[in-house]
């Protein structure tokens, strides 16, 4: 796809986490594994296998582990960090992020999603409706975020600008855009704002602001105990295939290199379990995740749980 190659990307990835607490105390939620694998790399590599060649990453909290990572990693593509000292928000984060992107177009992407999304009809979408912003927007029972006209041009989000109207689609905001560099006029470099205040001035000024349909593409915000429960129950129990070159038995168990599970344990429902861990005699697991580095002792049961050596969520 020539129209994409060379395009540019940002993750958003400096957010506090807090509707994950304890969790976020000790790994921020790029750095979540998703059946062991760090959300972040699966989203780096997702990216790359699209085309992108650029990127970068604004890190706030715990960033040191963050930049830590993407040290001990190696990509094809050329990738930045935008350190912010105070948290910035989406807008100011990506304000900042400017001195960083030298094109007209670029993909924006939440760093706390996990989605199977083709950017690339979206990029064609965006470039063929010269949009200053196009929000990868999806169907989904309950959707309160974004309203729009046929044409797709965005009317509304999150009812900023008036009620949504009775009898038109409501649409969810799947975390991933594409902008054009016309946004930053709009976004402060160096203060806290959240990037709907330009979207929403965007509306009003009556610029290009589409929204993409991404019908059924998987997509779900892990940034909750449950959605991060979820993504596990729907890779391992569902066989959904979502992750980035990423290779999986039909078993809804994964146990990760250096990992022990004694013989007379219970696994049930799904369980993933990290690196160098040891699961010991008549424990019963149902629905856990288990991070890197953790021991379980005998007899202890958990069901419905994020675990590792710091807590039990």
């Amino acid at each position: 796809m020539s129209e994409l190659r060379m395009i540019e990307a940002t993750i958003l990835a400096a957010g506090k986490g807090t509707r994950l607490l304890p969790v976020t105390n000790f790994l921020p939620k790029p750095l979540l594994p998703i059946v062991t694998r760090p959300l972040l790399e699966n989203i780096i590599l997702s990216l790359e296998k699209q085309g992108i060649e650029k990127l970068c990453i604004n890190v706030h909290h715990l960033k040191d582990k963050i930049v830590d990572f993407l040290q001990r990693r190696q990509y094809a593509m050329e990738i930045a960090v935008s350190i912010e000292n105070r948290i910035l928000g989406t807008g100011g984060g990506l304000g900042r992020m400017r001195r960083y992107i030298k094109g007209e177009n670029f993909v924006v992407y939440n760093g706390d999603i996990v989605t199977d999304i083709n950017i690339r009809e979206a990029y064609r979408f965006h470039m063929g409706n010269k949009a200053v912003a196009t929000l990868l927007i999806q169907r989904k029972k309950g959707s309160k975020d974004i309203q729009m006209e046929k044409d797709g041009r965005i009317i509304n989000i999150a009812e900023r600008l008036r009620p949504n109207r009775k009898g038109q689609e409501v649409f969810d905001f799947t975390g991933v855009a594409i902008l054009n560099s016309k946004i930053f006029n709009f976004l402060p470099e160096d203060d806290f704002y959240n990037i709907v205040d330009a979207y929403v001035e965007l509306i009003r000024m009556e610029k290009n602001i589409f929204g993409f349909v991404c019908g059924n593409n998987y997509w779900l915000d892990i940034g909750t105990k449950e959605n991060y429960l979820l993504v596990h129950k729907d890779i391992l129990l569902e066989s959904k295939n979502i992750l980035c070159n990423f290779s999986l038995s039909s078993s809804p168990f994964f146990v990760d290199k250096g990992s022990q599970v004694s013989k007379k344990a219970q696994l049930s429902g799904f369980v993933s379990i990290g690196r160098n861990s040891l699961i010991g005699d008549n424990v019963q697991l149902e629905n856990c995740v288990i991070f890197d580095n953790t021991v379980i002792d005998d007899g202890k049961n958990y069901r419905n749980c994020i675990i590792s050596k710091d807590f039990v969520v």
